[in-house]
């Protein structure tokens, strides 16, 4: 009977900034019932505008700062909030929002991300 075990978790390569899928329900299914990633923004990078049409999503920091905008129709304005880790918040972005992220720092940010369900692309518009 083995005390520990070690659980593998999805790097999902991306040119902006790798996604590091670390917690899903089914290799945590008594932890997590959605997803619980990292997002990596690569110096002077936008990642796109993005929509979850059914998930709630919760943003926050683990290192570096991120800009986040964000609006609730395509045309119009945005909103933007700035991230940090001392800054001690977090973002939930409810379904149907359109949001970004520009990391306009000369380092990498650290995202994480917690779906409160399963990230299904099907789910997920984009422009």
């Amino acid at each position: 009977m083995s005390f520990f075990e070690e659980i593998e978790y999805k790097i999902i390569p991306n040119e902006k900034g790798d996604i590091y899928k670390i917690a899903t329900s089914k290799n945590c299914p008594k932890f997590t019932k959605g997803d619980f990633y990292f997002s990596e923004v690569k110096p002077k990078i936008i990642k796109t505008w993005r929509r979850h049409t059914i998930l709630n999503c919760i943003i926050g920091v683990v290192s570096g700062e991120i800009e986040i905008k964000l609006k609730s129709e395509v045309k119009n304005k945005s909103i933007t909030k700035n991230l940090f880790l001392k800054k001690s918040k977090m973002i939930k972005i409810k379904p149907g929002t359109w949001y970004c992220f520009e990391n306009k720092k000369k380092i990498p940010c650290m995202l994480f991300v917690i779906l409160d369900g399963e990230h299904n692309d099907n789910e997920v518009e984009r422009l």
